[in-house]
């Protein structure tokens, strides 16, 4: 739906005509170039560059330009959107006066940010009918008191199709009225609403909606709700949109009786996104059966103690006999800290069955990275999402593999220190990670190689920084410990984030034997030259099997390409054509990839 953007009001041009619109560059004669004058653009062009600037900026440019541009401005009828942030009174009633009421029937948006502006825009302008064209309204920062003035305004608009508020609840039956009038709008399509306050444990928006005698449904069809509501508040608002399609609420939690099939019918519902707080399994299934037969997409955000979420079977179960028609799901429970994770392995497995194979919805676990939150593990199922170290989906599916990462963070480091590994051995035990990334701006030399050999799935390996490890400073037993990595690790591939210093790469290189592609941040000259180096070296004699570098780069490309081509030349004055046989070089949108055949 392309309400925002309309087409304007002019033909299509052929090939043809659209030859004749092209404007010949002008010589300037005083700089001895050629340039192109702005006013010598056509009509049509001109007008589809006006269609992305404010209606007040449109005016103050070019309304006394020139008669051109004044006739322009005045007797056409392309579309015009304004936005009115915080500003002194007099902009304010110079832009009503003379951008606003000449231009009534030509508005298409209007967007007030900040209780002020919004104040001083309704005393010098009310919406009326005269708006004929107005589609989209949003209304930042505003007072309910002023809003549900706003709202009995906005009633006699014919064609407002979208309608943003953001309010602060200042008074307890405010947010029930306010459904209640855009509700009544006559063709409203979108509806986001936003109350700012904040989640303490036990309160929600207070909405009773029970349906009148005679009232008439709304014609929403896509609904936005960002406030705090439990499964009865959502259903007394689902009870008027029996159009609605696509449905996002970012905070639900558990009411005590939930009781929604005699009310609902939602039968054009395809799009459910819910974040939901302490809301059982149980509670959540029975809001939902009413309305999720239709279903295409489901994206769930669960934070809770209900061990439940993580139980395949049950969702399985849920899915086969509920939604026929998902093709999309997301699923991301976070559980709160405990002392340690204690799972059931037949949990993780029961996301790796052939149910979720078939419809390519994949299973990962990993860590929050939130230094003040009790939230510390996050079990998600996904569709197949695109990295870095799983670029194709048919590669997953023909392997019949199931990434799972883990990601260490700071937080980690700061609340277990070094005994982190020794809290999370139940959960290394049982969940067989494949990717690990380490987003630590530095991880001590023993906790870095007892994590690497703690997972022994990992197909590829992230750090933020690569840790200063000089083998002859390991003590024997994780010198002992380095060693078995080597010989048993499965790591294909290698990323170094932007912290990362390539001048201590030859250790992890050496634990990681079987790598075949490496990813680098480009930071200096030397330290290319020093990575170049290090793989020339170690392709003879470690890790025999990298035939790839990628080297992430957004700029300064040709120079680092061509300086690249340099240094091979010049190791292949000691390895001569050893040296990246057949290399080829690839530059795409944000790396430069190093191929060669081994």
């Amino acid at each position: 739906m392309n309400e925002l953007k309309r087409s304007l009001d002019f033909p299509q041009l052929n090939s043809t005509e659209r030859k004749k619109l092209r404007i010949e560059p002008v010589a300037d004669t005083r700089h001895n170039s050629v340039a192109l004058r702005f006013e010598q653009l056509p009509n049509e062009l001109l007008m589809e560059i006006f269609e992305y600037l404010d209606a007040y900026d449109i005016h103050r440019g070019f309304s006394n330009l020139n008669l051109r541009f004044q006739n322009l401005l005045v007797s056409s009828s392309f579309p015009l959107k304004t936005v009115f942030a915080e500003q002194s009174l007099s902009t304010m009633e110079y832009r009503c006066r003379h951008v606003i009421a000449p231009n009534t029937r030509r508005l298409l948006s209007i967007h007030l940010y900040g209780k002020r502006t919004i104040r001083g825009f309704f005393d010098q302008y009310n919406f009326d009918s005269s708006l004929t064209r107005l589609e989209s309204v949003l209304l930042k920062d505003v007072s309910s008191h002023k809003l549900l003035m706003i709202l009995s305004y906005i009633h006699s608009l014919p064609r407002l199709f979208s309608l943003t508020i953001q309010f602060n609840n200042d008074s307890e039956d405010a947010v029930s009225d306010i459904f209640r009038l855009v509700f009544r709008l006559p063709v409203l399509k979108h509806f986001q609403i936003s109350i700012m306050h904040y989640y303490d444990g036990d309160d929600s928006d207070n909405i009773v909606m029970p349906m009148l005698i005679n009232e008439k449904f709304s014609t929403i069809e896509r609904l936005n709700l960002d406030l705090i509501l439990n499964a009865n508040g959502l259903a007394s608002i689902l009870q008027h949109t029996p159009q609605l399609q696509y449905l996002k609420c970012e905070t639900l939690v558990e009411s005590e009786v939930i009781d929604t099939s005699p009310i609902l019918n939602l039968p054009n519902l395809i799009h459910v996104s819910l974040s939901t707080i302490d809301v059982s399994f149980d509670a959540l299934k029975k809001f939902l059966i009413p309305v999720c037969r239709p279903l295409q997409y489901l994206a769930l955000t669960i934070s809770g103690y209900d061990v439940n979420y993580r139980n395949g079977n049950r969702w399985q179960r849920f899915i086969e006999n509920h939604m026929p028609h998902l093709r999309t799901f997301h699923l991301k429970y976070s559980e709160y800290q405990t002392e340690d994770i204690l799972f059931d392995q037949e949990e993780i497995h029961q996301f790796t069955s052939t149910f979720w194979r078939e419809r390519q919805w994949f299973f990962s676990f990993e860590e929050k990275d939130y230094p003040y939150s009790n939230e510390q593990y996050v079990f998600s199922v996904h569709p197949f999402r695109k990295t870095w170290y799983n670029p194709s989906k048919s590669e997953l599916i023909n392997n019949q593999t199931h990434p799972i990462s883990l990601t260490v963070t700071q937080n980690a480091l700061y609340t277990f220190g070094t005994s982190y590994v020794e809290c999370m051995e139940t959960c290394f035990r049982t969940v067989p990670f494949t990717h690990l990334n380490i987003k630590c701006d530095k991880i001590p030399s023993g906790l870095f190689i007892d994590l690497i050999h703690s997972l022994p799935n990992l197909t590829s390996l992230e750090v933020a920084a690569v840790p200063n490890i000089k083998a002859d400073s390991l003590s024997f037993e994780e010198s002992e410990t380095a060693l078995l990595i080597a010989i048993k690790n499965k790591i294909m591939k290698i990323k170094i984030g932007k912290n990362g210093a390539v001048k201590d790469i030859d250790f992890i290189l050496n634990l990681c034997p079987r790598v075949k592609y490496l990813e680098a941040q480009y930071t200096t000259d030397e330290e290319l030259e020093h990575l170049l180096g290090v793989i020339s070296m170690n392709n003879r004699i470690c890790t025999v099997h990298l035939d790839c570098l990628a080297v992430c780069a957004s700029t300064a490309k040709e120079k680092i390409i061509n300086k690249i081509h340099g240094i091979i030349e010049f190791e292949r004055l000691f390895n001569s054509e050893d040296a990246f046989r057949d290399y080829v070089i690839q530059s795409t949108d944000e790396r430069i990839l190093l191929k060669w055949n081994l």
